[in-house]
């Protein structure tokens, strides 16, 4: 087996420097006038093979030989596919059998690389069996598409800073105070939970164009942030096309995969109107806009009622036109809702 090794090394052991990724060069191709890629040409595997007196089945059996030798001595060969996307230096730094089994790894490596290229066949790599391989776990083609599955492995290890669910609000209110609702209210931070909270800064931006976005703006968004397990949350006052968007998406084929819509009804959640008028009586609201304004003028609960009476229609925010109206400078919904539910 060393004596196969030794063989082997010159062709193929710089494959094996690897995270996967991109090789680790100890030196240039191109050293004391031999010259790596050149010699590569010119291999023969099926030469080599005959010079050492081996057979298909020989390589076969010493590549299993050092294949278990390699996860017998392994403290981390439950990790052995995370591992093998660590950079090179990182897994130099290892001690003991941890070290000596990467050194194992690098010699099972070379052997398959030399039986693929004798057979055009692939020997299973170490952490995978008769009953068990990476592409029927991920995906078919998974394991071979590099950025594709460690993406899935740094989601099975929690290791994925990309978050598990976003969060899609409709303005900047929601933005701001919902992450702070959730933390008064079960005492962990949305970034704790893997939930990101984005603002789509206004409907329009989830409905699109009616004549344009037949399934809404988001739909390729939301659709490939599902690809890649990550789950979108909207919430959404009910105005404009958000219902008939939502029914068109939750319809939709994915464009990713065919079995699935772009999206569940669940997962877009409709206000009966807004996130004001469903949570808020008039006059809490009359009361936070008129503690907004510093007392400026003194908003009514009818003044609000009027607005809730108005609201879908064409007039766009009724709340925003009366505070301009009333004062002549915007309302900053965030504050509105911080001052309406204070904890």
């Amino acid at each position: 087996m060393a004596q196969l090794c030794q063989v082997l090394s010159n062709r193929y052991f710089l494959s094996t420097q690897t995270d996967r990724r991109t090789l680790k060069l100890s030196h240039s191709g191109v050293y004391h006038d031999w010259d790596w890629h050149e010699y590569s040409r010119a291999w023969d595997a099926h030469k080599v093979l005959d010079d050492l007196g081996l057979s298909i089945g020989d390589l076969t059996r010493l590549h299993g030989v050092i294949t278990t030798d390699a996860k017998d001595i392994d403290p981390l060969a439950k990790w052995y596919e995370l591992v093998t996307f660590v950079s090179v230096n990182e897994k130099k730094r290892l001690k003991g059998g941890a070290l000596l089994a990467q050194t194992l790894y690098s010699m099972e490596h070379m052997m398959r690389l030399f039986y693929e290229e004798l057979t055009s066949e692939r020997l299973r790599p170490p952490d995978e069996s008769l009953g068990w391989t990476a592409d029927r776990l991920y995906g078919e083609g998974v394991s071979r598409d590099e950025l594709e599955y460690l993406e899935y492995l740094a989601n099975k290890y929690h290791l994925n800073p990309r978050p598990k669910l976003l969060l899609v609000v409709e303005g900047n209110g929601e933005h701001e105070q919902f992450p702070r609702l959730i933390e008064s209210l079960f005492g962990v931070r949305p970034p704790q939970l893997g939930i990101e909270v984005r603002s789509l800064e206004g409907i329009d931006k989830f409905t699109g164009h009616k004549k344009w976005d037949k399934y809404g703006a988001l739909e390729r968004f939301i659709d490939d942030h599902h690809g890649r397990q990550t789950f979108v949350f909207v919430i959404l006052d009910n105005e404009s096309r958000a219902e008939q968007v939502k029914k068109q998406l939750t319809r939709k084929r994915s464009m990713h995969y065919a079995k699935r819509t772009v999206t569940k009804d669940e997962y877009v959640y409709l206000w009966e109107k807004s996130v004001e008028f469903d949570n808020f009586s008039h006059e809490e609201i009359a009361r936070a806009m008129t503690e907004l304004c510093a007392g400026e003028y003194s908003f009514t609960a009818e003044e609000v009622a009027d607005c809730e009476h108005r609201f879908g229609g064409k007039v766009g925010d009724p709340l925003s036109k009366l505070y301009k109206e009333k004062l002549d400078y915007g309302l900053r919904k965030p504050e509105l809702h911080n001052l309406s539910c204070p904890l």
